[in-house]
């Protein structure tokens, strides 16, 4: 089993104006140490790795009071922790794409608990569903509409993983929780989590 601990994705492909994505060839890198993030390129957009205190006001996964969630939560450098992906999904009330996305979340949630995969989800949203940016309680209206009481939901008006591109939601990033960098970076919904499982798989074991 290749360990996404030991190395990084290389191979990044620009995918278009819609699609920025592609989990290559792993590689062993020299200045990665045990127990951090890797050092520099840090951004928000692939190939970068998160911010160190990135956050968002919401909700714990399992949790049904409002505090502050926070992306450094499931780094798992060595995967002592149980977390083999991270998917950030930023989403929008007035947005069919985005509930039919939030739907598959939910049903492909069991399939990755019976491969014992540690997927994490973070489900980000824009808007309050009045034309108005999100807060807490817009996340909180979010996870009620989609019964995502196991997954961590944060108010994003900010669209943090756009990376100051012009983009529409849903958008989905993937982050490989030994390094936290970001995967891939995709806009709209193909109707599958190819990058995320592939992360999972390498990170988790393909079973």
């Amino acid at each position: 089993m290749k360990n996404l601990g030991w190395g990084v994705l290389l191979g990044m492909v620009v995918g278009g104006c819609n699609q920025v994505t592609g989990v290559g060839d792993i590689v062993l890198d020299p200045d990665f140490v045990p127990g951090r993030p890797l050092a520099g390129a840090v951004g928000m957009g692939p190939g970068n790795v998160v911010p160190v205190g990135l956050s968002w006001d919401g909700f714990a996964e399992k949790s049904s009071t409002e505090g502050t969630v926070a992306m450094m939560d499931w780094y798992d450098h060595d995967g002592s922790r149980g977390v083999d992906a991270i998917l950030a999904l930023t989403s929008a009330f007035d947005c069919a794409a985005c509930d039919e996305e939030a739907a598959a979340i939910a049903a492909r949630a069991a399939t990755w608990s019976k491969k014992g995969w540690g997927v994490k989800v973070l489900a980000l949203v824009l808007d309050d569903g009045k034309g108005h940016i999100a807060t807490a309680a817009s996340a909180g209206a979010w996870r009620s509409k989609h019964k995502l009481a196991d997954v961590a939901v944060g108010a994003d008006g900010e669209f943090t993983f756009a990376a100051g591109a012009v983009r529409t939601p849903p958008l989905a990033a993937v982050i490989d929780p030994r390094t936290m960098l970001i995967v891939s970076v995709n806009e709209g919904f193909s109707g599958g989590f190819d990058e995320l499982e592939a992360v999972a798989g390498l990170n988790g074991g393909a079973k």
